[in-house]
């Protein structure tokens, strides 16, 4: 799930997307016609997404589909400047909208969601989980 003017979403198995908006469900009608298990939206509402075969890139002025990468994507969010980020089974990258290129801040393992605070710290979930009696995170600066 992402929220930007919305909460955008997918179903599974099928991976089609959708948009709640004021108490309203409609399919995203750019992606109707591909399978899309992730989402989310740029400061110019580009919609980046993914499925099995990678990570694309919804260019909404001229409506065309750019394939950026046939990594995994395990999970997708925004820092609080609007960058986007996602998590794979190896690493944390951050896509760079002006260039259609992702960039590699970290290889980690396994890592299946990011947050990303308003400072730029980076707090990951991997496979080993966050153990709250070991109270500690692993912290990416």
């Amino acid at each position: 799930m992402f929220y930007k003017d919305g909460l955008y979403y997918s179903t599974y198995p099928k991976e089609e997307a959708y948009l709640y908006k004021d108490g309203v469900i409609n399919r995203v009608e750019e992606l109707k016609d591909t399978r899309a298990m992730l989402i989310a939206l740029d400061e110019n509402k580009n919609i980046y997404y993914s499925n099995s075969s990678g990570l694309f890139k919804y260019n909404k002025s001229n409506k065309e589909i750019l394939s950026l990468s046939d990594v995994v994507v395990n999970g997708m969010n925004s820092d609080a400047n609007g960058k986007l980020y996602f998590t794979s089974p190896n690493g944390i990258f951050r896509i760079n909208d002006k260039l259609n290129t992702i960039d590699r801040l970290v290889t980690l393992e396994n890592v299946y969601a990011a947050a990303i605070e308003k400072d730029g710290n980076i707090l990951c979930g991997t496979d080993e989980g966050i153990d709250p009696k070991a109270n500690e995170l692993l912290i990416l600066q």
